[in-house]
């Protein structure tokens, strides 16, 4: 080989170094670092005690008070949990949870979108990586994520992701490392998330305490979607979930599969979250996973959770520890070996046909040439209506069990009075006028047929007004 050529390699075995170390760099110190997620990943790694643990992604990390089972069970409980974990990362933080802890029993609390997708969002491995311990499970984890998405370069830096902002950033996160203790009691246990006040409560739990309440959110967002599509558990999803199986048995672990309850008004605004739920269970029991459905549970174990969401994904600290304590009675009954069963709904129908209610409404203004959706009954009524002339149609919708019938109620607002404007009709459709609503403010009510208690959403006919 000639000077010329080895120089080259020279170099280029500098550089690759040297991108090499500004990678570890930025990885290692030049993250915004969630403060709770170190503080559980710490808190782990410090304990050797651990008999129950539930590993998951935000609903569980917020919903499961571990410490309030630990009082009910007799058991020392841990709330292992990172925002939008899915099972790459439940893998590789219970690989991390095996090196100081053999704990009897895991929970694996998922939700429909634990296996949603093969894939793992970016915010998880940001969260997470930085602080496992052992290179081996960061190398297996890697693997797995981009054996699902191919993103090699985007999950190597992570720093672009979730890169400091500010040199407090960077003093945080280099503290966390070198101190942690230290750093953790001068940054306390307490932050806020956008308005809201969050505290890491020990084992794991992360508190929510607001008068806040998704009522605004649900009837925005969650409105029912009749699209045929049912979810299942995707090829790769069933592989990880067999692997993490054989993970905890050969640690001589117990895998209970959770499946947390959406509220109400998500199971009744996209239905095929329930059958995702039936289609996890039937993959458990045909593969010796024990698996317990909360979406099924009946009020005497479980009650209403939807007063207590703040936005549509999670609740209060209130609603979490009404949530623990069924949890916790629920592992105890069993563990008694007690039959649970009549606890829980025995099929998604049973458990629609019991639920008698309506979530929440909305209305709309209808454009057949925009908006005509063949699989929604009203649209053969209104375009009936639109044969009568130039006018402006209103349809209103509401989530509710498909074993009921709503009917509706157009008003009117103007100021603080409820002008009536059609009566009560189970079309959900009105008419008036090219023009005559526009700027004004119209409120539906929904009610099953025949009930007196009703929900209401209030409609600006012109959006920008």
């Amino acid at each position: 080989m000639n000077k010329s050529a080895f120089r080259g390699l020279l170099r280029l075995a500098a550089f690759l170094m040297v991108f090499a170390a500004v990678i570890c760099l930025g990885d290692v110190f030049f993250l915004r670092t969630d403060l709770f997620a170190r503080r559980m990943l710490l808190e782990m790694q410090e304990r050797d005690d651990l008999e129950l643990v539930f590993i998951g992604s935000s609903v569980c990390r917020d919903h499961v008070n571990a410490q309030l089972i630990s009082e009910a069970t007799g058991k020392t409980a841990f709330n292992a949990s990172i925002p939008c974990l899915a099972m790459q990362g439940s893998i590789a933080l219970t690989e991390e949870l095996y090196r100081t802890n053999a704990p009897e029993t895991i929970v694996l609390v998922v939700e429909p979108y634990t296996f949603e997708t093969e894939r793992e969002g970016i915010e998880a491995e940001d969260t997470m990586m930085p602080w496992l311990s052992s290179f081996r499970t960061k190398l297996d984890y890697y693997k797995r994520l981009v054996a699902a998405d191919g993103w090699y370069m985007d999950r190597i830096l992570l720093f672009r992701d979730m890169g400091a902002q500010t040199p407090l950033d960077i003093a945080k996160t280099v503290g966390l490392r070198f101190f942690p203790h230290r750093t953790i009691e001068l940054l306390g246990n307490e932050s806020r998330d956008g308005n809201i006040p969050v505290t890491y409560q020990e084992q794991g739990f992360v508190r929510y305490e607001t008068d806040l309440r998704a009522d605004d959110a649900v009837k925005e967002k969650l409105k029912r979607q009749v699209t045929g599509w049912e979810y299942g558990l995707l090829p790769a999803s069933k592989q990880m979930l067999l692997e993490y199986r054989d993970l905890l048995a050969a640690h001589g672990t117990e895998l209970i599969v959770l499946i947390y309850p959406n509220m109400n008004a998500h199971n009744l605004a996209e239905p095929s979250f329930l059958g995702y739920n039936r289609s996890l269970t039937f993959f458990c029991r045909n593969n010796g996973i024990e698996c317990v459905n909360f979406a099924l549970a009946k009020p005497e174990l479980l009650p209403n959770l939807d007063p207590y969401y703040f936005d549509i994904y999670h609740v209060n600290g209130e609603g979490a520890d009404l949530f623990s304590s069924a949890v916790a009675r629920w592992l105890n009954l069993r563990d008694a070996g007690e039959d649970t069963t009549p606890l829980f709904y025995g099929s998604n129908e049973e458990y629609l046909q019991a639920f008698d209610t309506v979530t929440n409404a909305w209305a709309e203004r209808y454009d057949p040439a925009e908006d005509w959706d063949p699989a929604r009954e009203q649209d053969e009524g209104a375009v009936r209506f639109l044969a009568d002339g130039e006018m402006d149609l209103y349809l209103a919708n509401c989530n509710h069990s498909p074993f009921y019938t709503p009917e509706y109620r157009f008003f009117l607002l103007d100021g603080e009075m409820e002008v009536p404007l059609t009566p009560w009709q189970q079309e959900g459709i009105l008419r008036c006028g090219a023009g005559d609503l526009d700027h004004r403010v119209l409120r539906v009510y929904a009610r099953l047929t025949g009930q007196q208690s009703a929900v209401y959403y209030d409609f600006r006919t012109s959006p920008e007004y």
